[in-house]
C-alpha cells in the first residue's frame, strides 16, 4: 500500500510537472504567433516603418555620433577625448 501511494504522488507529481512545461511551452509559442502577425500587420500596413522598426530591433552596430571627414584628424582626436571624457 505504501509503494502505490508513492507511486501515485510521483506520477501526480510527473504530470503536474509535464503539465507545467506544456504551458509554458504553449504560452511562447503564443507570444512568438503574436510577435510574427504583428510584424507581418507593420509590413503590409507601412513598410517604411517595418524596415526602421526591424532596423532599430537589431543594433548589430554603433551608430557614429558625429560625422567627420576622412582628414579630419584634429577633429577625430577631439571627439575621442570628448568620448572618453563622458564615458
Amino acid at each position: 500500500m505504501i509503494y502505490l501511494t508513492i507511486s501515485l504522488v510521483a506520477s501526480l507529481g510527473l504530470c503536474a510537472f509535464i503539465g507545467h512545461r506544456l504551458v509554458r511551452l504553449t504560452d511562447v509559442e503564443r507570444q512568438r504567433a503574436s510577435e510574427e502577425r504583428f510584424a507581418l500587420l507593420l509590413r503590409i500596413q507601412a513598410p517604411e516603418t517595418a524596415v526602421a522598426l526591424q532596423t532599430a530591433q537589431e543594433n548589430d552596430f554603433d551608430v557614429p555620433r558625429l560625422h567627420l571627414a576622412f582628414d579630419a584628424d584634429d577633429e577625430f582626436a577631439e571627439y575621442t577625448k570628448d568620448r572618453n571624457l563622458n564615458d
